[in-house]
């Protein structure tokens, strides 16, 4: 899929732009999202298996009233790749639930394996978890390998998650959160090569917070 998409909302329903229902594998998604707004998912919604897939987009003032400001993958997400840039997407929090402002520009929710970061993160937000990305509940073998800038939410200024992860050669600089400026972890992280400067904590751990 190589397309520009601009100026779409959906103030009732998910994926601003796009909604794949069921099965969504091996594609490569390029161009640019921008502006684009839907209560899960401001630009995209996955609905079940999104395996093998490629984003090399830009993803750009998206909006998500609830959560995921750019994308949401609900339930099994496997031997994704993302690269590109997602920049001043937000997650509002402006629903009710479990998933309610939570992973200001990519939300994962369910079993989510096997996927690599190499991304820019710049000045996305979150009314609760995860400024940049949130993973509820089971990430397996996830490599970061990005930068986050900027990135703000009330727990894990730039990550949220719950589960193990691996962040290699990362820069985190400016991130915020009550706790967790950088990284609010719940499970075993791995950093190494990595750079943390200048992250804030209004209560907690301002670079990595690590909880049981």
């Amino acid at each position: 899929i190589s397309a520009d998409f601009d100026n779409n909302h959906v103030n009732a329903a998910s994926g601003g732009a796009l909604f794949f229902r069921n099965i969504a594998e091996d594609n490569k998604f390029e161009g640019n999202f921008n502006n684009n707004s839907a209560v899960y998912g401001g630009a995209i919604f996955f609905l079940n298996k999104e395996n093998n897939n490629t984003f090399d987009s830009n993803f750009d003032s998206n909006v998500g009233l609830s959560s995921g400001g750019a994308v949401v993958f609900l339930n099994t997400t496997n031997k994704n790749i993302f690269t590109g840039s997602f920049i001043n997407n937000s997650a509002l929090g402006k629903r009710s639930g479990d998933m309610n402002g939570i992973g200001g520009a990519i939300t994962l929710r369910g079993v989510s394996s096997n996927c690599l970061f190499n991304c820019s993160f710049v000045n996305n937000t979150a009314a609760e978890e995860g400024g940049a990305i949130n993973f509820r509940q089971t990430p397996i073998n996830l490599t970061f390998a990005s930068e986050f800038i900027g990135n703000t939410a009330k727990y894990g200024g730039a990550i949220h998650f719950y589960g193990n992860g691996t962040v290699n050669n990362s820069v985190f600089i400016n991130n915020s959160a009550e706790d967790g400026g950088a990284i609010l972890a719940h499970g075993d992280l791995t950093i190494t090569n990595s750079k943390f400067e200048d992250n804030i904590a209004t209560i907690g751990t301002n670079h990595v917070s690590l909880k049981d």
